[in-house]
């Protein structure tokens, strides 16, 4: 069984890799200090967070305030729009004036809220919750209503990988177990062994990322970690020979992800049916 208290985030693989925080330049960020690792810093304006956003990968994020004049500032959804897959916190006072304004943001597609005065202590919880969220989102509702809660749980840490550009060691250490123990845990719960699964998530990752408007393949592979022609490779190997990369393939990539989901689930139905007595 999976220990849920031991889900503590992807920070062996950010340790590894790197992870950037495009800070809002402004007044009410600026006791923010210095980030945690693995985190560094850009602090940076409007105009250039919008311009720069979409050539981040999606374990960057983007600490905002959002507001102007009040009320939720439209460049929020701008920002939004230029790169989906890159969480946005917002820091914005919690104040019953603002209880409208946090709705529209929520619905703008912000990951989180976060109260004003925002400080250095305070901030790494709120960067750990949001990590990889925009991308659990995105393909939570496409996956099959047999998934299990802890299937649900592996999948969600896999995604966390994913957008880390991590391993299968990685995902075994966020929950502090052995690569076997994961991989006992994959079976146990209908899903592929750990390099599959992540195999699977990465695919998915990089399908999401090339239906950003304007997003070329290359693009989009490199934000997802592939190199040179291993999407394309990938694409056959899980897809078939006859699909390629393009925008609006994520959906069929996701039905044929769950198609082989229920392929491991009847495998195991089958399994249990064998070692029952007569």
């Amino acid at each position: 069984m999976i220990d849920f208290r031991k889900e503590t985030g992807t920070r062996a693989a950010a340790e590894k890799n790197g992870r950037r925080a495009l800070v809002l330049d402004c007044a009410e960020l600026r006791s923010i200090g210095t980030l945690p690792a693995p985190y560094t810093g850009v602090v940076t304006g409007w105009d250039e967070m919008i311009r720069t956003v979409p050539h981040e990968p999606p374990s960057t994020v983007a600490i905002i305030h959002p507001l102007r004049d009040g009320s939720p500032d439209p460049r929020v959804r701008e920002l939004i729009a230029a790169a989906p897959l890159v969480p946005v916190l917002a820091v914005i006072p919690f104040q019953p004036e603002h209880a409208d304004g946090m709705k529209t943001l929520y619905a703008w597609g912000v990951a989180d809220l976060a109260d004003t005065p925002f400080e250095s202590r305070a901030i790494a919880p709120r960067l750990q919750s949001v990590h990889a969220q925009p991308f659990k989102r995105l393909l939570e509702p496409h996956l099959s209503r047999f998934v299990s809660m802890y299937a649900l749980t592996l999948i969600r840490a896999a995604a966390g990988v994913t957008v880390d550009r991590g391993a299968a060691t990685d995902l075994a250490r966020i929950f502090g177990a052995g690569e076997r123990t994961v991989a006992g845990w994959c079976a146990r719960s209908s899903l592929p062994p750990p390099r599959r699964l992540l195999a699977w998530l990465r695919l998915l990752l990089a399908l999401a990322l090339l239906d950003t408007p304007g997003r070329t393949v290359v693009q989009a592979a490199r934000l997802a970690g592939y190199h040179d022609q291993s999407l394309r490779r990938a694409v056959r190997e899980l897809l078939g020979a006859g699909i390629r990369p393009r925008p609006g393939e994520f959906a069929n990539a996701a039905m044929a992800f769950n198609a082989e989901l229920r392929e491991y689930r009847e495998r195991a139905r089958e399994a249990r049916r064998g070692t029952r007595p007569p």
